[in-house]
């Protein structure tokens, strides 16, 4: 049994959504309600990390984007496509908007995440276009495509907001603990009303 998940409550998910609003709000940015539900529900879903990781017999991992992409490429479903490419925009945003003070120590950078996500959100938003039942979706989907960077530096906002809980920010306590399996972030979190369950090895991004 797989027992890796950071378990999300209602209150990491208001956190989230409260933290989004007024940093939109701060921008002046006009964003579509559902855009901004749809990023809401990304982040409490992938404080779960059995959702953000990938899992395979040797441990958690994390497919490259360009790997990602050209999975999508060699795919014939129209339908599995259109999944793979939400999956390569959610991660490449995740990635750029919490976890950018890592690039230093890569060979690419930000601007790299934020190309590869904002054109999965576009070719998304425009094969979604074609189908009645996804119109909705297509113009969300374009909005975070056009307007990916600013939503990188959204998210990035929000992983340096403190936490009312703790003296800690919870993004950079989960980073913490997603990187080394601290047990003093995972208290940390405790103490913020998010339980943890250690899953042992990861696979850095």
């Amino acid at each position: 049994m797989r027992e890796s998940e950071l378990l999300e409550t209602q209150d990491i998910r208001s956190f989230f959504s409260q933290n989004l609003v007024d940093q939109i709000d701060q921008r002046n940015m006009e964003v579509r309600d559902d855009t901004i539900a749809y990023l809401t529900n990304l982040l409490t879903t992938f404080v779960r990390s059995d959702r953000f990781y990938e899992w395979t017999p040797e441990g958690p991992t994390l497919t490259p984007l360009a790997l990602m992409y050209g999975e999508v490429v060699n795919t014939p479903s129209s339908i599995q496509k259109q999944k793979m490419l939400q999956r390569l925009g959610d991660v490449a945003l995740f990635i750029a908007g919490l976890f950018a003070e890592s690039f230093h120590r890569k060979c690419y950078d930000v601007d790299y995440y934020i190309g590869m996500g904002g054109a999965a959100y576009g070719t998304l938003s425009e094969s979604m276009d074609c189908q009645s039942s996804g119109r909705l979706h297509s113009l969300m989907f374009a909005e975070l495509s056009g307007s990916f960077a600013e939503f990188v530096q959204v998210l990035g906002e929000i992983a340096d907001h403190p936490d009312s809980h703790d003296d800690n920010d919870v993004f950079k306590l989960y980073q913490s603990w997603m990187r080394t399996g601290s047990a003093r972030a995972a208290r940390k979190l405790e103490r913020a009303g998010i339980n943890v369950i250690d899953p042992g090895n990861r696979t850095q991004h």
